[in-house]
């Protein structure tokens, strides 16, 4: 087990058929800000998926960074924000 995977659980799954040439075909793509662990919940709350790869990689810093996500349906902003991360 890696070092990533002890300290913060598998890997998110990237589904690359959702990720078309660095972007997501969808009707939401939108920048999610905050530092501290990302709420993995809310990609399954909000139907969204990471928009790239380094998008999805970002997701398991500890600083304050930005991660674009895509998604079918819109974002819940107020959820975000109770978990300490913003919609931009």
């Amino acid at each position: 087990m890696t070092e990533i995977a002890r300290t913060y659980g598998p890997t998110p799954k990237i589904d690359r058929h959702k990720m078309a040439s660095g972007h997501c075909r969808t009707a939401f793509t939108y920048t999610v800000v905050g530092q501290w662990e990302f709420p993995l919940d809310m990609l399954r709350y909000d139907a969204a998926w990471p928009n790239t790869e380094k998008d999805a990689a970002m997701i398991l810093g500890k600083e304050r960074r930005p991660v674009r996500l895509c998604s079918h349906q819109a974002p819940t902003p107020e959820r975000w924000a109770s978990f300490g991360w913003k919609v931009e």
